[in-house]
This record gives C-alpha cells, sequence and structure tokens, in this order.
C-alpha cells in the first residue's frame, strides 16, 4: 500500500505550528478542517509518549462517517495500520500507536454523559457549532492534571452561540466582529479566520483549483437570486452572520439579547415556532408569552429563550432535539400552548409522502 503522506497548505501550516493552549480555527466548507484535525491527532499519538487524545463530533455516526469511512481521510493513517505502526480497532473507534502507547479516539458528544473520568491529553472538537453545549462542561475537566495538554476547537460559524465565544477569546487581531459581546482576548488562546477561498491545497492555476473556485462563485450568485446571502457568507466565508437563517433580518445581539437569563415559570404560557428546510436552514425557537404592566398599561412581552438552527435532517431528527431542548428548560411538551409555521409545512410532498407538518406530529407522538 503506498503511503500518502499529510501535506498541509500554508494555511493550515499556521495552525499546527502554533504553540497556544486553545486553538480555534473558524474556516468555510472545504477548507480542509478534517484533515488538519486528524493529523493533528496523528501527528500528537506518533510522536509522544503515553498520550489520550480525543476527536469529537456532535455525533459518534458522524464521527464514524467522517473519520472511519471516508477515503479523503482514511488515505492519511490507513498505511500505518498495514504496516503495524498504527492498531486498529474497528469497534471501540481508536488508533493506538504501539511503539508510544498513545491512543486517538472518535467520539460523539451526543451522549456526553458517558465520556466522563478519562484523563486527557488533546482534545480536538470537530464541527464545534454542532456540539451540545453542555458536553464541554462534562468533557474539557479532563484536562487538569495533564500541564501539557491542547485543545483544538474547528468549525464553520453558525450564528453566535458558543463557537462565536470561543473565536473571540483567541482574536488578538480583531478580526471577529463581537457583536456587542463582552468577551476579550485571552493569551492562552489564538484563533484563525479563513473563507473557503483560503483552501490552499492546489496551485492557483491548476484545473482543480480552478473548478473549486467557479463552484463557490455559482452557489454565490445563487444565494443572491435567492436572497440567502447572509447564508453563503456563513458557510464559504466562514462570517459569524447575526441574521444567516433567522426569521428577522434586522436582529441584532446587542439589542435583541436580555442581560438576565429567563426563567420559564410556570405561570407563563409557552408556544413555538419553527421554520423548515432541509437543505435550506430550519430554524426552531422556544418563546414565553410575560403579561407586563408598564405605568399603568397592561401589553405582553415575548422572549424567545431557546434556538435550534441548522441543515441535513428529517423531522424525526429535528423533533428529537426539541424535545431534548423542551427538557433543558424543564418544559412539559403539554405545556407548549401551539407551534407557529410556514402554512407550506401543511402541503403534501410532490413525491406523495405525509406534509411536514404530519411527519413532525408523528414524531412528537412517539417521542413523547
Amino acid at each position: 500500500m503506498k503511503l500518502e503522506l499529510y501535506t498541509p497548505h500554508k494555511n493550515q501550516i499556521k495552525i499546527h505550528e502554533s504553540t497556544a493552549m486553545y486553538r480555534v480555527v473558524v474556516a468555510g466548507r472545504r477548507f480542509g478542517k478534517s484533515a488538519l484535525a486528524l493529523n493533528e491527532a496523528l501527528a500528537r499519538a506518533i510522536q509522544v509518549k503515553e498520550q489520550v487524545i480525543w476527536i469529537i463530533l456532535p455525533q459518534l455516526k458522524q464521527a464514524k462517517e467522517i473519520y472511519w469511512k471516508d477515503p479523503k481521510l482514511t488515505k492519511y493513517y490507513m498505511p500505518y495500520v498495514a504496516s503495524g505502526v498504527l492498531e486498529m480497532n474497528r469497534s471501540d473507534l481508536y488508533l493506538r500507536c504501539k511503539k508510544t502507547n498513545s491512543w486517538s479516539s472518535l467520539k460523539g458528544s451526543d451522549n456526553y454523559d458517558s465520556l466522563r473520568g478519562a484523563g486527557l491529553n488533546l482534545i480536538i472538537w470537530d464541527e464545534i457549532a454542532d456540539v451540545k453545549e453542555e458536553a464541554f462542561d462534562v468533557i474539557e475537566p479532563s484536562l487538569a492534571d495533564s500541564p501539557n495538554h491542547r485543545v483544538l476547537y474547528v468549525g464553520t460559524p453558525k450564528g453566535l452561540n458558543w463557537f462565536h465565544d470561543f473565536a473571540l477569546r483567541g482574536d488578538h487581531k480583531n478580526v471577529i466582529p463581537d457583536f456587542g459581546k463582552p468577551i476579550q482576548p485571552d493569551a492562552d488562546w489564538q484563533t484563525w479566520h479563513f473563507s473557503s477561498y483560503d483552501n490552499a491545497a492546489w496551485s492557483a492555476e491548476s484545473r482543480e483549483r480552478i473548478s473549486f473556485v467557479k463552484y463557490i462563485d455559482s452557489k454565490k450568485i445563487e444565494a443572491e437570486e435567492k436572497g440567502r446571502l447572509a447564508f453563503w457568507m456563513q458557510e464559504w466565508m466562514a462570517s459569524f452572520e447575526e441574521s444567516a437563517g433567522r426569521f428577522f433580518p434586522v436582529w441584532a445581539y446587542s439589542t435583541h439579547v436580555y442581560p438576565d437569563k429567563i426563567i420559564p415559570q410556570e405561570q407563563f404560557e409557552v408556544f413555538e415556532s419553527m421554520d423548515w428546510g432541509r437543505t435550506a436552514p430550519f430554524a426552531w425557537y422556544l418563546h414565553i408569552r410575560v403579561p407586563v404592566n408598564y405605568e399603568g398599561q397592561k401589553f405582553n412581552r415575548i422572549y424567545t429563550i431557546a434556538e435550534i438552527y441548522g441543515s441535513g435532517k428529517s423531522p424525526f431528527e429535528w423533533a428529537k432535539e426539541i424535545v431534548e431542548m423542551r427538557k433543558k428548560y424543564q418544559i412539559e411538551s403539554d405545556r407548549v400552548k401551539f407551534i407557529a409555521i410556514d402554512p407550506s409545512m401543511s402541503d403534501p410532498l410532490v413525491d406523495g409522502s405525509a406534509s411536514i407538518k404530519d411527519q413532525f406530529n408523528n414524531a412528537f407522538e412517539q417521542l413523547i
């Protein structure tokens, strides 16, 4: 078997060479994020003794599909397995370097409670914007007894969630807009920002490079025609967008985020809103209605306390996440007064299958 060595392009090299304890890579689609993450793990496992390394993705199934089956990534470690340098365990999802006795394992944040207790030297969070937020608090204390531990956060933006917070902590050159968040750079952190165009794996005149750029440019034209330029900016330019996929493009963090945590008390009416999308972004929001008396005038104030946002999942998969989010806020499903939806979700699909609305209803009946 021919060994195909990893040759990082010039922008990946900058990340590998950094000595920062916490590194944050904000990059567009097809920049080479997963190849960077995998080879960061392999390099440490092969060169340093007695290391425990985890690559964590939002879902364990996703980790298997990307790192265990995709030939674009397996080509980097299968020759080492064939030559006996690495031991591969397909059931437990790890690679062990026999010479150093260092372990690189694949994990999913979808069952983060099962990941407690292990002592770790390096954590690599891939697709960080989709990782369950609770997973950070559960897993990262495992680094405490490793004085030379490192953390690598890799992903493409998705709104202004925790990934945006991490990026600001390493942003010493003010390239990441803060949108009013009071987060200051930390000396132990370093952030890089790269668009998809910054994938420098090919020479500028190569057929691959020309085709790659042409494809991204065509997606921009499509986005402009559909009024979804903010989403294109997020996915390909790795831009933190306040309005990408949101109902209200005028939404802004600095003016629409309440500084104190809202507790959905029993007397508050709870309702939800949903905008369907499988390839286009899907969005779901949890709201509470709070009666307010201001200078003798009574009115209702609506607070949005939770959001789920993304693409590529079925109604059942999204319904499962919605039920979990309700549990997080200790809201029983029967407290939800109604769900506001786009009217088109009630229409039967062109292939004759049930409408999106009916698919969600069926999913909720199974899950609740």
